[in-house]
């Protein structure tokens, strides 16, 4: 496609590798967020009542990837802020020191983790690719 003059970066042919990926890695964190539940004895059964701000953003990105209308830029941009989240709240408490005994250091040391920060940059690479170069015209 093509932009005044300018040619518009091609989709490359990485895209679908890194879209697999991305997916494997959501069902990993599936079960990482499940096994978290188990081991802290928190039952997410029919009783359990989220916040609304929880369900709204589950709602959407389970509207955003079910929605076959969608783009895989809108389901790639509907997750990267989570990711950027984790991986920057992972990463600062990780600086600020985490005890053996804390209940949540497993989540910490996967979410500070150099994988998932590559995973992050990974996903914004890709939305980067999906989406047009910054020209206001495309």
């Amino acid at each position: 496609r093509k932009c005044g003059e300018e040619e518009a970066p091609p989709l490359q042919a990485r895209c679908r590798g890194d879209l697999r990926e991305l997916r494997d890695a959501v069902e990993e964190e599936l079960k990482l967020h499940s096994g978290y539940a188990k081991k802290w004895g928190a039952d997410l059964g029919k009783d359990f009542k989220p916040l609304k701000a929880t369900i709204d953003y589950t709602s959407f990105l389970e509207k955003i990837s079910r929605d076959p209308t969608a783009s895989a830029a809108e389901v790639v941009a509907a997750m990267v802020p989570c990711m950027t989240l984790y991986a920057i709240l992972g990463k600062r408490l990780e600086k600020a020191g985490i005890e053996d005994d804390n209940p949540y250091r497993e989540w910490v040391e996967t979410y500070s983790s150099d994988e998932f920060w590559e995973a992050k940059e990974q996903a914004e690479g890709l939305l980067d690719v999906l989406t047009p170069h910054g020209c206001e015209r495309c």
